[in-house]
């Protein structure tokens, strides 16, 4: 699942998209996505599926 955004306008020489590719490959293995709510300060978002909490006595 591609990264939403373009994650070269965070990249200010300090290895952001290495960082974001990184992020990536570890939540896609989860099963979940990433993706950029652009503006200012753009912020990376994720969301990775949990197994429904169980009851313990």
């Amino acid at each position: 699942m591609p990264v939403h955004g373009d994650a070269r306008a965070l990249d200010h020489g300090g290895g952001a998209c290495l960082r974001l590719a990184i992020a990536r490959e570890l939540v896609e293995a989860h099963g979940g996505h990433l993706w950029i709510e652009p503006g200012p300060g753009a912020t990376v978002a994720f969301g990775i599926p949990a197994p429904p909490a169980t009851a313990t006595p």
